[in-house]
C-alpha cells in the first residue's frame, strides 16, 4: 500500500517540463554550404566606345612576300629568336673618298697604337671564325642581324657610307659610289648570293614603285662577289645579267670584288648570304638600314623615309 504513492510522485516527476540544455559547440565539421548562385553580371561596355583601343602588335602579315618568298622566310626563321632593333648608327666616321691610302697615311695608320690594337682584335675575331661560319649563323638566327628603324637617323648621329668601287653594268667601266651619291638620294643594295636578292626585293618594291621616276632618287646595286674565282664567273655573264636587269638601273648597277673586311661591321653586315638595304642623303650619309627578310613594317618605314629624304632634298636645292 504504500507503493502506491511512491509511484504517483515519480510519475509526476518524470512528467514536468525539462529545464533547456545549453547551446553545445559541435567539434564536427560543418556540413557543406551550396555554393550561391552567381548573379548575372551586366553586359560590358565595347572596348571602341568607353576604353581606349589597345597598341596594335607589331605587323607579321606576309602579304607583301610573294608564295614561295613566304615560304623561303618561313623556313629560314624557323626556330630563331627576335632580332633586336637597330641600336646604333652604321657607316664610318669619316667622309668618303676614292683611292687607297698613300704612303704617309699608311705609314702613321702603322704607328698609331690604337689602329695596330684595332687591327689585332680583327684578326683574332677573322681566325675564330671557320668556313661555314655564315651559313651555320643563317641557319641558327636566320640570319637577321635587327629590326630596321620606322624613322630615319638623326642627321648630326647618321656617320658617311665608305666608297665601294664597281664596274657599271651600261658602260663595263669602273664607277665609284662617292661620284654615285652627289646630290642624289640613293637607295643602295648589297647582294652576294640568290637568297640575299630576295631579302633585297622583299624591302625595295614600294620605294622604287613611288619613286624611280623621280630625278633626286636613285637606286644603287651592288653585286659584291669578294671570292676573286666567283667574281671572274660572274663577270663572264655580264651580257645575261643585261638582260634580267632592268634597263633604267644599269647605269647604277656595279659588280664589285672589292674587300669588304673591315667595313662589314662598321656597316652592320655580319653575313655574306643576307641581303642589306641603305638609305643614303645627298651628304653620303647612311640615314636608314634594314637586313635579311622585310616585315610589312620594314617596308613601308623605307618608303616613307625614302619620301621624306626626297623631299627634304629638294627644299635645300630650292633654298
Amino acid at each position: 500500500m504504500q507503493r502506491a504513492p511512491a509511484l504517483a510522485t515519480r510519475a509526476r516527476a518524470l512528467a514536468a517540463p525539462r529545464p533547456a540544455l545549453p547551446h553545445l559547440r559541435s567539434f564536427s565539421s560543418p556540413s557543406p554550404r551550396a555554393a550561391p548562385s552567381p548573379r548575372p553580371q551586366p553586359p560590358r561596355p565595347s572596348p571602341s566606345r568607353t576604353e581606349p583601343d589597345p597598341a596594335p602588335a607589331p605587323s607579321t602579315s606576309k602579304s607583301h612576300l610573294t608564295p614561295q618568298e613566304a615560304a623561303d622566310k618561313e623556313l629560314e626563321e624557323h626556330g630563331t629568336k627576335p632580332p633586336p632593333f637597330l641600336s646604333r648608327a652604321l657607316g664610318v666616321k669619316e667622309p668618303p673618298r676614292k683611292g687607297k691610302k698613300s704612303r704617309e697615311e699608311w705609314r702613321a695608320d702603322l704607328l698609331n697604337r690604337e689602329k695596330r690594337l684595332d687591327e689585332r682584335r680583327h684578326l683574332v675575331k677573322e681566325v675564330s671564325k671557320g668556313y661555314f661560319h655564315d651559313y651555320n649563323e643563317l641557319r641558327q638566327q636566320g640570319g637577321k642581324a635587327y629590326v630596321a628603324p620606322k624613322t630615319l637617323i638623326r642627321e648630326d648621329l647618321a656617320l658617311y657610307f665608305p666608297d665601294i668601287e664597281g664596274v657599271s653594268l651600261a658602260t663595263k667601266e669602273k664607277v665609284h659610289t662617292t661620284d654615285l651619291f652627289e646630290n642624289k638620294i640613293s637607295l643602295v643594295a648589297f647582294s652576294s648570293f640568290r637568297s640575299s636578292e630576295e631579302h633585297i626585293n622583299s624591302f625595295v618594291r614600294p620605294a622604287l614603285a613611288d619613286l624611280k621616276n623621280d630625278d633626286a632618287f636613285q637606286y644603287v646595286y651592288v653585286n659584291l662577289q669578294e671570292n676573286p674565282l666567283k667574281s671572274f664567273l660572274v663577270s663572264m655573264f655580264v651580257s645575261s645579267l643585261r638582260k634580267t636587269v632592268p634597263a633604267e638601273y644599269h647605269a647604277t648597277y656595279l659588280l664589285s670584288h672589292q674587300s669588304l673586311e673591315y667595313l662589314r661591321e662598321p656597316l652592320g653586315m655580319p653575313n655574306k648570304h643576307v641581303g642589306y638595304v641603305f638609305l643614303v642623303d645627298w651628304q653620303r650619309r647612311i640615314r636608314w638600314a634594314g637586313c635579311s627578310w622585310a616585315t610589312v613594317d620594314e617596308e613601308e618605314a623605307l618608303r616613307r623615309c625614302a619620301h621624306v629624304l626626297v623631299e627634304r632634298f629638294k627644299a635645300t636645292q630650292k633654298g
